[in-house]
């Protein structure tokens, strides 16, 4: 790569304030060639490219926000957003970047590039490119006002958002401001977080052991000191002061001497960055509270179950960790257990013992070995039949296994469709069941790895441990302090030995780990849900009574929980997602019931089938739901919760209003709409609005009898005649991409009007040479093309040289030539063994096609070099060839295409060259057209 230095240095001591998406900068740009610490910034979102938290030889890219009152962004300061972005090719000789340049975007910190991969964004070892499209100014300079695209084989750079606007930033005090509005949400609505400990533990008003999230006790707010510097939905600043304010008891953390406790009025704690000094504290960065006052760091124990305050620093005890949503943001390690224990009640007996054990199994709801489970010297396939005592799961910010000293809960073998629980009771010697309802203190079990395992650690593909020497801790209620799984006191025989809670250590276990066949689903924190009206379901009371659709504010009123109605669930499930069934809580547990009369209240405190609703996203089908995704909601009576402009009901069929957007955190998503050559599933294109081809040169758009057209032109305002349509009229509202991926047409009223495409995909793209295609998210495959309708039944085609003449069949009836100055029927071939649509061979895996003549005989090639014959007498080898389309790589041929024919096998021979070549003209208007490797190769099509 050449480096294109430019004489003029001087990056830094630039200011460039940005209030909003608006940047003031000083003035006098300097053009640079390559910018050494540059920072890409969406500034459509207030988003910056970062390599945060990913170390690898390729990863995809992260887009983050660095937002806050008086927290200024220097990119020297942060690398994970250090780019060095360099002039590749100056295709305009102005020794600066501008449009139409190729550029390299490489990361400081790791040295990959920045390129489309695999049909995403990603950073890689071999050098990619980006051309600049769009720039808004002649070049780009380092005061951050231009703002521009990029596009890399053709690909746009989006951001987390969708967003392809950019900026530059290379300054040294660049400021990033929220609105006064958003200081305000900051300071008295901050998301209610969840915090998690080294020991897989959560942050709760009982103490730091829980080890998942049941409610508002598990939940968090960070409350900044001065009302402006805990972002909502952002990051939190490095350094800031706040209190952390508990969601249940709505009380803060305060400090006493040493211990730590709920009041009114809270410590104040700073909060420090563990895993990117100097940045903003994002969801699964490590972080400590610092009391400054005391000197002393908030701190947890794996043996005690409340918070303390400690001076020393230990990575253990202070780090934490914060997610809205933990089953998206930290690893669930999951795995089926199967608990040993030797027949031996002697306190001092020896780990090796295997010769006689039991293998602990369910005695209707307790813990129990019986005579069914005592095994003489078993074999290692004799613990591996035994039915698992139970499904292992936890939560854990650093780890991928089960480490020693980490919390978890155990889930009952065998209740898919019920929560039943390990934990421990004061019934009879604090027996232990195996049907607790819920986990709290007493189903909180730790690990306590010994012997040969001792600080080892384990996960579902790690088989049998190597002692007999381990513990599982657990709450004895009796004594009220930690106790350990154990057996009664005394011998007891083999056909009757429940296990209990006992402060006395008495045993040891061992245990068979195995990939789990049950998973246990929390509940999914819905901040709000977004209607189409731009407004937010509220609930009156915080439940209990009516619901409503027209709160134009986020508040705790707006905060819903998505329960599955099945928290089990076969296989490595880890969150909700399309056609699951939940229930819809509201902040005070009630349920969102829907009537068979169609009304829909949150009144309800009754977990039945008139409370279930299947979840429908049009989004994404495969993944988890994500915050921004578009759902419906459809209940137990096959209707459809729908908004009105001001409350809930229910509709027999699904529309526009029938649409929620999910809000798992406060960052709107833009409902301004913006045209774009693309529909995503779960989006629609309604009336009003419309398509624009990425060149600008195809509309797409409904007309004013709701038939929906395909025409030429640059927009809303320049559209000419109509290249396909829908015959739609009168019915149609809006165009989608459906719950089955199919593109249909709706009306307002909720009705399918008609299906366009009988394939699936996921995006439907309007491409520049006038049709609409439904492909995969890569843009690669075609799925379906409306050209399929507009297109001829037979394509005859005529095909254009770029010396203004066309190919023709030669009067002896065997050559080709491209003499002709107009088109006849020797100048008319007919493309076969590719229907009415023929796509570009480098997106099919069935792309040969066949060119007959006049005379109904094939093209056929020779050896390199020679002329192009029509004598072939059937398709395939020397007579077959693929199209390379140079227009659209996307869709079916169209005419106008300007296109490249390749001939279908290796025919190109030469001592050290054998490969395929392509079909060439040329500028001897007497010479036959040819075939070799290179030379004047497309040709503009037309039909016929």
């Amino acid at each position: 790569m050449v480096r294109l230095k430019s004489a003029s240095a001087g990056l830094f001591g630039l200011l460039a304030l940005v209030v909003g998406n608006q940047v003031k900068a000083a003035p006098g740009p300097i053009y640079e060639t390559t910018f050494d610490f540059a920072a890409l910034y969406s500034a459509e979102s207030d988003t910056f490219l970062s390599t945060k938290g990913i170390a690898s030889n390729q990863y995809n890219a992260k887009w983050v926000k660095m937002h806050g009152s008086q927290v200024f962004y220097n990119p020297s300061n942060n690398q994970s957003q250090q780019m060095v972005v360099e002039l590749v090719d100056d295709n305009d000789a102005n020794t600066c970047i501008s449009n139409g340049d190729t550029i390299s975007i490489t990361d400081v910190r790791n040295g990959l590039f920045l390129g489309y991969r695999f049909g995403q964004h990603t950073f890689g070892e071999n050098v990619q490119t980006y051309t600049v499209e769009n720039l808004d100014t002649t070049c780009i300079g380092s005061d951050g006002s231009s703002q521009f695209g990029l596009s890399s084989n053709g690909n746009l750079l989006r951001d987390a958002e969708n967003r392809t606007v950019f900026k530059l930033f290379t300054g040294n005090m660049e400021t990033i401001n929220q609105s006064s509005a958003e200081w305000h949400q900051s300071t008295w609505n901050n998301e209610k977080l969840a915090i998690l400990t080294y020991y897989s533990g959560f942050l709760s008003d009982a103490g730091s052991h829980i080890p998942t999230v049941n409610g508002m006790g598990e939940r968090w707010e960070m409350m900044g000191v001065d009302g402006f510097n805990v972002m909502r939905g952002y990051c939190v600043p490095d350094g800031a002061l706040l209190r952390l304010r508990n969601a249940g008891r709505n009380q803060f953390i305060t400090a006493g001497n040493n211990n730590a406790y709920l009041s009114n009025e809270g410590s104040h704690l700073k909060i420090i960055n563990r895993s990117y000094p100097g940045e903003c504290i994002e969801a699964k960065d490590k972080f400590s509270l610092y009391h400054i006052d005391s000197g002393r760091y908030l701190s947890v124990y794996k043996d005690y179950f409340g918070m303390f305050f400690d001076p020393n620093y230990e990575p253990k005890h202070n780090n934490f960790a914060f997610s809205l949503n933990p089953d998206l943001d930290f690893n669930r390690n999951r795995a089926d257990m199967t608990m040993i224990v030797a027949e031996t009640y002697d306190l001092n007996r020896f780990e090796f013992d295997l010769f006689n054990i039991n293998i602990l199994e369910h005695d209707e709801n307790m813990l129990d070995h019986t005579e069914n489970s005592y095994y003489w010297m078993p074999n290692s396939d004799t613990i591996k039949k035994a039915r698992p005592a139970g499904t292992v799961m936890q939560y854990s910010y650093h780890s991928t296994k089960f480490e020693d000293d980490t919390f978890f809960y155990l889930k009952r073998d065998g209740s898919q469709n019920r929560n039943e629980f390990f934990g421990a009771t004061t019934d009879g010697h604090s027996k232990i069941y195996t049907n607790r309802p819920w986990v709290q203190n007493w189903e909180s079990l730790r690990f306590e790895f010994a012997g040969h395992d001792d600080q080892l650690h384990f996960d579902r593909y790690s088989g049998l441990t190597e002692g007999l020497g381990n513990q599982i801790r657990l709450w004895d209620p009796e004594d009220e302090a930690w106790g350990y799984i154990d057996t009664w006191r005394y011998p007891v025989p083999a056909n009757d030995g429940y296990i209990q809670a006992d402060t006395d250590k008495n045993i040891g276990l061992g245990f068979y780990f195995k990939a789990p066949s049950q998973d246990h689903i929390a509940p999914l924190n819905v901040t709000a849900l977004r209607t189409k009206q731009k407004r937010f379901v509220w609930v009156e009371n915080n439940g209990g009574g009516q619901i409503f659709a027209n709160s134009t504010g986020i508040n705790e009123w707006e905060t819903l929980y998505f329960l599955p109605v099945n928290r089990s669930s076969q296989g490595t499930r880890q969150c909700l997602k399309h056609n699951d069934k939940i229930f819809v809580r509201t902040i005070n547990d009630h349920l969102l019931i829907a009537f068979p009369d169609g009304r829909v209240t949150a009144e309800s405190r009754n977990y039945l089938e008139w409370e279930t609703f299947t979840i429908v996203n049009h989004t994404q089908q495969g993944g988890c739901l994500r915050h921004a995704d578009s759902i419906s909601l459809l209940t137990y009576h096959n209707t459809y919760i729908t908004s009105t402009d001001d409350k809930l009901v229910q509709t027999s069929a699904m529309g526009p209003y029938s649409r929620f957007t999910m809000m798992l955190h406060t960052g709107v998503p833009s409902t301004d709409f913006v045209a774009k050559d693309e529909l995503r599933r779960g989006d629609y294109l309604e009336r009003g609005q419309y398509m624009v081809s990425a060149g600008k040169k195809i509309v797409a758009h409904f007309d004013n009898t709701g038939n929906f057209v395909i025409r030429r032109g640059t927009g809303i305002n320049d559209m000419h005649e109509v290249i396909w349509q829908s015959h739609t009229s009168g019915r149609g509202d809006f165009v989608t991409i459906n719950t089955e991926s199919k593109v249909a047409i709706y009306n307002n009223n909720n009705g399918l009007v008609k299906t366009l495409s009988q394939a699936s995909g996921d995006l439907l793209v309007l491409t520049d040479n006038g049709q609409l295609v439904l492909t995969d998210g890569a843009r690669k495959a075609t799925r379906w093309s409306s050209a399929m309708e507009s297109n001829p039944a037979v394509l005859k085609v005529a095909f254009k040289t770029s010396f203004e003449r066309y190919f023709n069949l030669d009067g002896d009836n065997k050559t080709i030539y491209s003499r002709s100055t107009s088109v006849g029927s020797r100048e008319i071939f007919t493309i076969t063994n590719q229907g009415n649509c023929v796509v570009d061979y480098r997106n099919s895996s069935n792309s040969m096609l066949g060119i007959k003549s006049v005379d109904g005989e094939y093209w056929q090639v020779a050896f390199g070099g020679s002329q192009i014959s029509s004598i072939g007498t059937s398709l395939g080898g020397i007579t077959a060839f693929n199209l390379m389309n140079h227009t659209s790589t996307l869709g079916c041929m169209m005419p106008g295409d300007s296109v490249t024919l390749i001939t279908f096998e290796n025919r190109w021979v030469r001592p050290a060259v054998h490969q395929r070549t392509t079909i060439q003209a040329n500028s001897n208007y007497d010479a036959e057209v040819h075939h070799s490797l290179g030379g004047a190769n497309r040709f503009t099509v037309s039909f016929h």
